[in-house]
């Protein structure tokens, strides 16, 4: 599983089944425990079934560009085989490919846009961004880490500017 602790509670470490489950707690951090051992694809169901309004702090991690940092860098943690085999990877490109457009009650899916290629290579792909900075940082490199942060502000996500968002 994945292990966080957040600034919102120091000292506390909390475990969860999947990557999914450890970003949306964040955002519920009170709660968190009501994700802890949901299948990711449970998440969002639970999630919209809520009826208080997430952090956008992210448990005091800041953002949500941080908060999914602080998960993959758990997940990918040096010891363990993700770890292993996200090094295997070598330099390669990473792409999280995600077509969906829309959610299930058919409100259109800015999530997606954000985190994946949104199936038309249109979209930020920020989880691929991210798994090519927890390689470099777990294999010593940092290759992509340069070229990456010529393109984006590693503490939000965004583009440096508007020559940077059209290379991207």
């Amino acid at each position: 599983g994945i292990k966080l602790e957040a600034p919102a509670e120091k000292g506390t470490l909390r475990s969860f089944a999947n990557a999914q489950a450890a970003f949306t707690a964040l955002k519920y951090w009170p709660i968190a425990g009501d994700f802890s051992q949901l299948p990711g694809i449970e998440v969002g169901e639970v999630e919209r079934g809520l009826n208080i309004e997430p952090d956008r702090t992210y448990a005091g991690l800041g953002n949500e560009w941080l908060a999914m940092f602080t998960v993959l860098s758990a997940k990918f943690a040096l010891t363990t085989p993700f770890a292993r085999a996200l090094v295997a990877t070598k330099d390669s490109f990473l792409l999280c490919h995600d077509s969906r457009r829309n959610l299930p009650d058919g409100t259109p899916d800015l999530a997606t846009h954000r985190w994946s290629n949104r199936g038309d290579g249109e979209g930020l792909n920020w989880i691929g961004v991210q798994l090519m900075l927890v390689r470099d940082m777990i294999a010593g490199r940092l290759e992509w880490t340069k070229y990456l942060e010529s393109l984006f502000d590693l503490s939000t996500g965004e583009a440096v500017s508007s020559r940077a968002e059209e290379e991207w």
